[in-house]
């Protein structure tokens, strides 16, 4: 299982030589990590819900998106793909652009202003900006494995 070497994991997909029981592994461990982040460790307010409404609408287009990313090649594999690919993205793009985001504008809010108590609009734009860049960053890998000709 990687969790950080895209190219290695592109490589075994387009080769067809990962199996069933390596990408159960990505299941399982994305279903951990999705539900560690849906759970509620705050009390919210309308913008916290709203920020739900409109993540989980681009959750449901950005799906729909990779799929259609895996049909404009050769259409198969498309679970194993998407789990897999979508650990190791989710992996990179948290270490490398979520993280250093919300801490560079964290540490922006307490040095020029006060951190809020409550979400902001802000914060609703900029998740959800970051989970529109990682569908088109998944996607990108997800055509590069469906249109090689091993796959």
């Amino acid at each position: 299982m990687y969790f950080w070497n895209i190219d290695k994991l592109t490589q075994e997909l387009m080769e067809g030589s990962l199996s069933e029981n390596e990408s159960f592994k990505y299941l399982i461990a994305s279903t951990i990590v999705y539900g560690i982040v849906t759970i509620p460790f705050f009390e919210h307010n309308m913008l916290d819900t709203s920020s739900a409404i409109i993540g989980g609408v681009i959750n449901i287009v950005g799906a729909f998106y990779i799929f259609q990313c895996n049909r404009g090649g050769n259409g198969k594999s498309l679970l194993q793909r998407y789990i897999s690919i979508g650990w190791v993205v989710c992996i990179r793009w948290l270490a490398l652009i979520v993280l250093p985001t919300f801490i560079i504008y964290y540490a922006f809010l307490e040095i020029s202003f006060e951190i809020p108590d409550e979400t902001t609009i802000q914060e609703v734009l900029l998740s959800n900006i970051v989970l529109i860049a990682y569908f088109w960053s998944f996607g990108k890998h997800i055509k590069l494995v469906a249109n090689s000709d091993n796959a």
